[in-house]
């Protein structure tokens, strides 16, 4: 074989194998917009992808959708200051946390119908459920606390102190919980099998972290920041392996362990896309979204990505005393939504009334 016909092999050779481990194409952008109205804020949303459903936390009520038309099929009331969303199909249960009430508020996922209640700490917010333990872990937000429940008989089984406050929480579905501690930019392990602290590891150079993700094959964790980045942390050891500059005010993490991509919700109006490359995870793509878009969930058979938001009005005076507990809620619910705008300066935009919508970005 001649120089000429070696160095030709060789090049295809490396060509080939840059093309194999280029890393997935993707072109994520809008591909519909479910328009819901309503005028009080929101918070987590889980997609169930074999059920087609998206389950919505609003300010006093679980909104259900077709995930696939948007019309929405089910609603669970009364979850005063709903926060968080727990699936729990082996039992047919879907768990909803009332951050006013300290509740845990029970339903049956196909009738939608309320089933139960379990008083937990102060102001309850993100929830998960953890199959090796069969237990949900709900993290109180005021309390600094996590409330342990048996989700069969509805019994709250411990309750474990946390260092600050808890903010997104994952099981690595092998003996941990991990929970952000967004006042102490701390990651915290427990222990599903004593139910106590394992390790808290320390998330520099992330601040503030909000939204939390994993990929439970890697065991690697996905953390979004309040300082506008997002960290790849080691679930073993706890390291920060890897970080990415995001949008500003992030409030979520996804990751599709189909396409192995991570997706990060900014509400300053983009998604960060990150995926594996030849050189390892690598950013993707950063497709705008819209102003107010701070959270997500991914639809794990379909790659859709779900991100609440709404229309934004001038800028709303601080609230003062407030004379009722209509009035209360009315400026929770405002003050919840308009903290996803693109500033955190004070006075606050106000939503206009009946404009909130679910953006779907595919691929």
């Amino acid at each position: 074989m001649t120089n000429l016909s070696i160095t030709i092999c060789s090049l295809f050779a490396s060509f080939l194998f840059n093309f194999s481990f280029a890393g997935p194409s993707i072109n994520y952008k809008e591909v519909a917009r479910y328009q819901l109205g309503g005028d009080d804020g929101w918070d987590y949303l889980v997609s169930d992808s074999d059920a087609k459903r998206l389950y919505i936390a609003r300010s006093n009520r679980v909104m259900i959708l077709d995930s696939e038309t948007g019309k929405q099929v089910g609603e669970i009331p009364g979850v005063e200051g709903a926060h968080g969303i727990a699936l729990v199909q082996p039992l047919g249960l879907g768990f909803a946390t009332a951050g006013r009430a300290g509740r845990l508020i029970v339903f049956n996922l196909k009738s939608s119908a309320k089933v139960g209640e379990v008083t937990v700490g102060e102001n309850p917010d993100a929830i998960t459920f953890d199959p090796i333990s069969e237990h949900l872990f709900v993290f109180n937000g005021k309390s600094h606390s996590a409330s342990i429940v048996d989700p069969k008989s509805l019994n709250v089984m411990t309750t474990i102190p946390l260092p600050g406050k808890p903010e997104f929480a994952v099981s690595n579905e092998a003996g941990s919980v991990f929970v952000n501690i967004e006042d102490k930019s701390t990651l915290v392990k427990i222990d599903v099998k004593s139910n106590r602290i394992k390790s808290t590891f320390d998330l520099t150079p992330c601040e503030e972290p909000t939204g939390l993700s994993i990929d439970l094959k890697k065991q690697r964790l996905f953390v979004g920041c309040g300082n506008n980045k997002v960290v790849v942390v080691s679930a073993e050891s706890g390291k920060v392996t890897q970080s990415f500059p995001a949008g500003g005010h992030i409030d979520a993490t996804a990751f599709d362990s189909r396409q192995g991509l991570v997706f990060v919700s900014a509400g300053e109006g983009k998604m960060t896309i990150l995926g594996e490359t030849a050189q390892g995870l690598e950013l993707l793509q950063e497709p705008k979204t819209e102003s107010g878009a701070r959270t997500l969930a991914v639809d794990q058979k379909t790659g859709r990505v779900f991100l609440p938001s709404a229309k934004f009005g001038p800028a709303e005076e601080a609230p003062g005393k407030v004379d009722s507990a209509k009035d209360a809620t009315a400026k929770e619910a405002t003050a919840k939504v308009a903290s996803s705008a693109p500033s955190s300066k004070h006075p606050k935009p106000s939503v206009i009334p009946g404009s909130f919508h679910v953006i779907v970005m595919g691929p």
